[in-house]
């Protein structure tokens, strides 16, 4: 996960500042983005579970300097597509 960090604050420095984000954005960005996504394989673990991985991402971002985490109000697709609850965070 330690890899995957720099990654996440690039992706969150370039959302405008005053901006509502919510982690499933962030997620997509680390799959979709050749620059990220073989790192975000890497850090992906057979021990534990992807929605707990997802989670990590989420505290990652929390943990960002300048951004809010506005609690698990958002509700967005996942990787599967399928909607889901999940964090939304203010620039």
């Amino acid at each position: 996960m330690q890899n995957l960090i720099p990654c996440i604050q690039q992706i969150v420095i370039k959302i405008p500042s005053k901006s509502y984000f919510d982690s499933h954005f962030v997620i997509e960005e680390l799959i979709r983005n050749p620059e990220y996504h073989i790192k975000y394989i890497k850090a992906c673990s057979d021990k534990q579970e992807i929605y707990q991985f997802h989670g990590q991402i989420a505290i990652a971002i929390k943990n960002i300097s300048g951004i809010n985490d506005l609690g698990e109000i958002s509700y967005s697709h996942s990787i599967y597509g399928k909607p889901d609850k999940c964090h939304l965070f203010k620039k």
